[in-house]
């Protein structure tokens, strides 16, 4: 799992899957361009073809390793940001958590 920061860790560990993440746990941490280079070069000679962003963040990163890489974007949601709009229409967490697993076999290639 190609992916901003470490967020994502637990579900790594939980399936035995590896976890690139450009910085640590902080969303709020900047990678340094050295950072975004060597994880350009690891995801190239690892074969990914994928990077997860969480929903509500800014896709900007996610986008310039997606294009260098080159890969596709997938979105996946911590469950801490249901918008408004996803309420009034009803949605609920395990929503969100459905949506996750699409987008985990998609980017995994699994579908």
């Amino acid at each position: 799992l190609v992916a901003e920061h470490e967020a994502l860790g637990y579900l790594a560990r939980r399936y035995g899957l590896d976890q690139l993440p450009l910085s640590g746990l902080s969303p709020d941490a900047e990678p340094t361009p050295r950072g975004v280079a060597a994880m350009v070069e690891k995801a190239r000679a690892g074969g990914v073809r994928s990077v997860f962003r969480e929903a509500g963040e800014s896709p900007k990163l996610a986008d310039v390793l997606a294009r260098e890489i080159p890969a596709a974007v997938f979105v996946l949601s911590t469950g801490a940001n249901l918008s408004r709009r996803d309420r009034d229409a009803g949605a609920t967490f395990l929503d969100l958590m459905r949506s996750n697993l699409v987008s985990l076999k998609r980017g995994l290639g699994c579908d």
